[in-house]
């Protein structure tokens, strides 16, 4: 029984396509990193950043499961690294992050990733990405804190509430017996996609408060998150500007086989001067 849902949960795109990797074995490749921990409320944030803490600060928010080590090449690219101060945090209760209880809605997520801005030395507004569910993550950080988020850049991320719907064997790892049998990590990533639709439904009327410029990617071929969020995305938003980035043959994972297309828009958003729309 266990290795049918582990296989499910695999072809689901649970695993994302990126092996664990040792910090020290970064070092010395591509712009250097720095690991710190930040302690909000009873939450230990892991995170690492690169760049220059006193230019415009690029957040990134990874899915589930996860870690910040999904976004280790964006943080060692050095032509981002030398535009912009980027960091990558353990969403609490994944990677090194600790917590105490359990943070499935996005509103507290969303709270407790925004302490980060304290990091934020630039005196400019905060650039977003996420990818997956971080990506959904994001567009609630956006709706609560509109002035302090001038750039999104959104990855293969739910946004229509009814294209989140909870899938057959998702319920299945939900059963209190799968749940206790699955590994750690994917058991919590059930426990945030259950919710998912709930969450979406609670952000779907706040969206229109978004003032940052947003770019969407999606690929067409995308088996885990259905591409019709693009088209959602688009009646939904409405700002000064909204960038959809459609990709034939690619699936859920183009951040990782694409990362030229995703640097290439978050540049894109770093040379836009900030203008947030009006209300």
């Amino acid at each position: 029984m266990l290795s049918g849902i582990l296989c499910l949960l695999t072809i689901s795109g649970c695993f994302p396509p990126y092996a664990p990797i040792q910090e020290e074995d970064l070092q010395g490749a591509g712009a250097a990193l720095r690991f710190s921990v930040m302690e909000v409320d009873d939450h230990d944030l892991y995170f690492a950043e690169s760049g220059d803490p006193g230019k415009q600060m690029v957040l990134f928010v990874h899915g589930t499961p996860g870690s910040w080590q999904g976004y280790a090449g964006y943080l060692q690219n050095r032509q981002l690294a030398g535009r912009a101060h980027l960091i990558a945090m353990d969403r609490p209760g994944f990677g090194r992050s600790t917590h105490k209880g359990w943070l499935p809605g996005f509103k507290e997520q969303a709270s407790i990733l925004m302490r980060l801005r304290a990091l934020n030395r630039s005196g400019l507004p905060i650039i977003l990405v996420g990818h997956s569910l971080g990506g959904s993550i994001a567009y609630r950080m956006a709706v609560d804190f509109p002035d302090e988020i001038s750039g999104m850049v959104v990855v293969s991320a739910s946004i229509d509430p009814e294209l989140g719907k909870a899938r057959w064997y998702n319920r299945i790892a939900d059963l209190s017996l799968v749940r206790w049998i699955l590994p750690n990590g994917l058991a919590k990533a059930n426990m945030e996609i259950m919710p998912l639709r709930d969450e979406l439904l609670a952000l779907k009327p706040l969206l229109g408060g978004v003032k940052a410029n947003v770019t969407v990617i999606h690929g067409r071929q995308d088996k885990l998150v259905n591409f019709g969020n693009l088209a959602f995305a688009e009646m939904s938003l409405h700002r000064t500007r909204l960038k959809l980035v459609p990709v034939t043959g690619a699936g859920h994972f183009v951040l990782w086989e694409q990362p030229d297309l995703v640097i290439s828009e978050i540049l894109v958003l770093l040379d836009e001067a900030y203008s947030p729309s009006a209300e």
